[in-house]
């Protein structure tokens, strides 16, 4: 197969540079068109569904709404997990559904179950966005400075939000601060009862009084005439004007009885940004599976269309946040490091080639490659992102063509040392052939590399949707520089010998083989030094990496700061407003902070479901280069922000960034770097052991942002209703309820249209009838003859506390405790808090708590590769049986590797880098060109022994022989990623662990390889030779 693809490209050599401009070509194309993220989307298929229920409990919203939803939707096929919380007037219920299920099938599901749930009248719940956490990619105000935040939402409503989901690939605009204008009806009870109207009238009446009829058509001559009845509200006075009632055989209006003006919906959060206190927010989110580049450029032009011709004089959409920025940045810190590894690795081919001819045709395989690996990405409907094009190795995946251009040239090329093959052949026939001798070693090279990234193809959930990719960009690549070894190569090389120039020997070269000749004569003379030497290092390596510490990923700097702020329980959303400004000045103090963005409470619409007591504060930062000279890396610029925050007492903070904190809650259901969750029934309970746990945690080394979760009680007014005293005054309880609920939470009786935007009719009392104890308790019920008693006469107001959060998980109630790690590795702190926690949180019986978020993640990555490498491991020893056909000869080779991770484990330790999932995938990236090497240096070994050499002549020039394929392959691989291992830039977080362990690993298993490998081959040998030599002498024994 091989010989026929070098035969026809040599043959038809415009074919191999037509295939290779298709390539280029194609390559681009899909570039262009491919999803270029930050950071893959890691998430699992996930259907929140939504309901509101307002100005109810969270109690009565759990009994009512959470648990029917629940009991509904479980057993949904490949549910894996059912969440819910329930809050003041919303119930959140989040389905996790296992790998593989299409997110709109599980949507129709979750869809057709919703239909069996008993709910309330009035209670609507519906499905969220379809979107995922890493959708958030554009936020943005309105700006006035005469328009009022009613108007500006109002505009948000129904103008700015419909043209903004016109745009391809938006999946929902999320309207958040402002006001929500509606309609108030405020009644006077005193005049309802002397006019013998109740709450109930005024509410039917309303809701018979707004409505459009038809009355079909009718014909005149040869025209036709629809019948509309107009009847809809048109403005204030024809509410007023709604009859409500009759007294005394006079109509009574709603006027009589009642106040109508214009008024704004109770808030339900807050916005501010810079000076403006009251603003007007959108949160555009992505829908599942888009192209953020193409869906942001789509949102670019209707903002701009916007901000030019639909929004009124003076009013403006100004952006705060724009992904763009962010993948604009990781782009250029990726592609910096890939073009400077690029020249890097055809420095290193000069240097040891002394040809530009060579370096420039292995060159070319590089964008090729990348263009291949491009082309698949777009086939497969996959994305490309920071971290998988960031462990793109030209050096390892030159490799290839590296071994066919070295043998060509060297062969067909005069030097002093050479004289090149002259037997009357045409040139292409002995490229052919000298590219036929090292064609088969080519391929088993590369398909070794390609069998150590099968591991990575195995993980699953979080780790593989972040992995998959950077192994499908690495094999896809590696394939397409196979093919241009095969093609393009050879004719490249074809056209560069036809006028062959002198072959000069590297200095660099040179200067390697005097320093390493007497290397290898000390070690084949001192083998046990060398073993012992060997031995220490590797167990030194392997004592080592515990001490490194271990974590999941290392985080991606975002070039902002989301910081969550946990005011006080029972703090009102007009309070927390007054404390706002003080905790963005804190903020600001830091000259890296360039603008802050706060959100106090949630939307209207209940997306994100959090209480009044939680401020988001999102922090935009100066670039890197701009930071002062004493602040190095986040977390410094985090323990500043901290000690600024600790001015303001009582309040809990955690410090995330915008795509990390929206990543952990979607995964854990709450945010921070760790979740630890208290399952249980008695919420009590389950507080006093979060709680204390709370306490413990704090007290350990490298915890930071410690909190319990959403949890705790929040002052209620409790209505006790006294049966009794109703049945003396001949009441339903169910009729003093619904007024009890209309009167105080309001009621949506009707609605108003202006043009084409819709507003409620609401009815509910005066605030002044319910503002305190004391004006509830006086708050008057009318009989049925008409008289009014006040509430207190038949319920007792008083005080009570109840819950201002019930979290559930598969079917449990739950109390969740966040935490953040800093300045310590995550695998040893979370084993220091399991150890602390369970000895000193006694919970009683039928009560557990669970582990989750990043560690979790990191367990079950960890213990997937450690079943999955010994395949990966048997695989490449398959197929180095296949090359050599000889198990000796492919156990010898992997016995070795283990040597080869002495580099990559030193170079964390100095990086001060803890093992992390990335550190892992360099390790097995490591694998493969270990494997390499070992099989360059004993196929030349097994050479020389078949052509008649003695075992130590054979040993010693054979690997002196492959010393320069080993450097140069060596070099290559570690230059190739140096630059992303020192770049500091944004986005080089994710790439610099793998990096630093191939660069480090690629040293030491080059060193390990011309040195240990020959030593274990010699001995080895000598070992077999002895023991068949015992087994003859037995043989004969037993024959005698």
């Amino acid at each position: 197969m091989l010989e026929k693809l070098l035969q026809f490209s040599l043959n038809n050599r415009l074919a191999a540079f037509v295939f290779a401009a298709l390539l280029a070509g194609f390559g681009y194309y899909a570039f262009s068109n491919l999803t270029i993220e930050a950071f893959p989307d890691p998430t699992d298929t996930q259907v929140q569904v939504i309901s509101i229920f307002p100005g109810q409990p969270t109690e009565e919203v759990e009994r009512r709404v959470s648990l029917p939803l629940e009991r509904a939707l479980n057993g949904a096929p490949g549910l894996v997990r059912l969440r819910s919380i329930s809050l003041f007037g919303l119930s959140f219920v989040t389905l996790t559904f296992d790998e593989g299920v299409d997110p709109i099938a599980a949507r129709h599901q979750v869809t057709e179950r919703m239909a069996d749930a008993e709910l309330p009248e009035g209670v609507h719940p519906g499905l969220g966005p379809m979107a995922t956490p890493i959708g958030e990619i554009y936020r943005y105000t309105l700006q006035s400075p005469k328009a009022d935040p009613m108007t500006l939402r109002t505009l948000q409503e129904w103008t700015v939000r419909p043209k903004l989901l016109q745009a391809q690939g938006v999946a929902d605009v999320v309207s958040y601060g402002g006001l929500v204008r509606e309609l108030h009806v405020q009644p006077d009870p005193t005049r309802m009862a002397s006019l013998g109207v109740g709450l109930s009238d005024i509410s039917q009446a309303l809701e018979k009084a707004s409505a459009n009829a038809t009355g079909g058509y009718v014909e005149r001559g040869s025209e036709m005439f629809v019948i509309r009845s107009l009847g809809i509200f048109n403005g204030l006075e024809d509410v007023r004007r709604v009859r409500v009632g009759y007294h005394d055989g006079v109509p009574v209006t709603l006027q009589d009885v009642a106040q109508v003006s214009d008024g704004y919906a109770p808030r339900q959060g807050v916005v501010t940004r810079g000076k403006d206190e009251d603003a007007v927010e959108g949160i555009v989110l992505m829908r599942r599976g888009g192209n953020p580049s193409v869906v942001l450029g789509a949102l670019r032009d209707k903002v701009n269309e916007l901000n030019a011709r639909v929004l009124p004089d003076g009013v403006k959409l100004v952006a705060f946040y724009d992904r763009t920025d962010l993948v604009n940045t990781t782009l250029k810190t990726v592609f910096k490091n890939l073009a400077e590894g690029a020249i890097l690795v055809v420095v290193v081919l000069l240097a040891f080639m002394l040809s530009w001819r060579a370096s420039l045709i292995v060159a070319t395989a590089i964008p090729l490659s990348l263009a291949a690996s491009f082309a698949y990405l777009y086939l497969r409907g996959m994305s490309a992102n920071l971290l998988s094009m960031g462990a793109v190795d030209f050096g390892i995946i030159v490799d290839g063509a590296v071994i066919l251009v070295e043998h060509l040239f060297h062969k067909l090329s005069p030097s002093d040392h050479h004289t090149p093959i002259d037997n009357g052949k045409p040139l292409a026939v002995n490229v052919f052939n000298a590219a036929k001798e090292v064609a088969r070693p080519t391929l088993f090279s590369l398909l070794i590399i390609i069998a150590a990234y099968l591991p990575i193809f195995s993980l699953q959930r979080v780790e593989g949707r972040i992995f998959s990719p950077l192994a499908n960009t690495v094999v896809s690549a590696l394939i397409g520089a196979l093919l241009m070894t095969f093609t393009l190569v050879p004719v490249l090389c074809l056209i560069a010998l036809r006028k062959p120039k002198k072959m000069r020997e590297s200095p660099v070269l040179t200067w390697a083989q005097r320093a390493f000749d007497p290397t290898l004569r000390f070690a084949m003379n001192n083998i046990a030094v060398v073993l012992i030497l060997a031995m220490g290092a590797l167990g030194s390596a392997v004592m080592l990496l515990p001490r490194l510490g271990s974590e999941f990923l290392p985080a991606l700097n975002e070039g902002a700061l989301y910081v969550t702020v946990t005011l006080p329980g029972n703090m009102s959303l007009t309070e927390g407003r007054k404390l706002t400004p003080k905790l963005k000045q804190l903020l600001l103090r830091t000259p890296e902070a360039t603008e802050v963005l706060s959100q106090l409470g949630r939307p209207e619409d209940g997306t994100d479901a959090t209480l009044p007591s939680n401020l988001e504060i999102f922090v935009k930062l100066k670039p890197l280069t701009e930071w002062r000279k004493n602040i190095h890396d986040l977390d410094e610029l985090i323990a500043e922000m901290t000690r600024n925050l600790q001015e303001v007492p009582g309040i809990d903070y955690n410090f995330s960034q915008p795509i990390r904190d929206n990543v952990a809650e979607n995964i854990s259901g709450q945010f921070g770097q760790i979740a630890l969750k208290i399952y249980g029934d008695d919420l009590d309970q389950l507080q006093k052991a979060a709680e204390k746990a709370d306490d413990v945690i704090s007290h350990i080394p490298g915890a930071a942002d410690v909190g319990v979760v959403k949890s705790g009680e929040t002052p209620q007014l409790a209505v006790r209703i006294d049966r009794r005293a109703l049945s003396r005054f001949d009441l339903d309880l169910g009729d003093v309820q619904n007024y009890i609920e209309t009167a105080m939470g309001g009621h949506v009786a009707s609605e108003i249209w202006d043009g084409e935007k819709r507003f409620d009719v609401t009815v509910r009392l005066p605030p002044s009838t319910r503002d305190d104890l004391s004006s509830i308790s006086r708050m008057m019920l009318p009989l049925k003859d008409g008289s009014l008693i006040p509430l207190s006469a038949v319920a007792e107001v008083g005080m009570g506390t109840g819950r201002a959060a019930i979290t559930r998980e598969n079917g449990q109630r739950y109390v969740g405790v966040r935490m953040n790690v800093r300045n310590r590795d995550l695998g040893s702190f979370v084993a220091e808090a399991q150890q602390k926690v369970g000895a000193e949180v006694k919970m009683p019986p039928g009560y557990q708590m669970s582990w989750g978020g990043e560690f979790e993640n990191q367990e079950r990555a960890m213990k997937r590769l450690s079943l999955v490498i010994p395949l990966a491991l048997l695989i490449t020893l398959l197929l180095l049986f296949s090359a050599f056909g000889s198990l000796f000869d492919a156990t010898v080779i992997l016995l070795n590797v283990p040597f080869a991770l002495v580099g990559g484990v030193v170079a964390l330790a100095y990086a001060g880098m803890p093992l992390s999932v990335s550190a892992a995938v360099g390790f097995i990236a490591l694998l493969g060109q270990a494997v390499l090497n070992g099989v360059l240096v004993l196929a030349a070994i097994r050479a020389r022994m078949s052509a008649g050499e003695s075992l130590m002549s054979s040993v010693v020039n054979g690997t002196r022989e492959r010393l320069r394929a080993v450097l140069v392959t060596a070099l290559l691989a570690s230059l190739g990623l140096l630059p992303a291992a020192m770049s500091h830039a944004i986005g080089s977080e994710t790439q610099r662990p793998i990096a630093v362990v191939v660069v480090g690993g690629t040293i030491s298993a080059a060193l390990l390889t011309l040195i240990v490998l020959p030593v274990t081959f010699y001995l080895a040998c000598l070992a077999r030779d002895a023991l068949e030599r015992r087994r003859a002498q037995r043989t004969a024994a037993v024959a005698a």
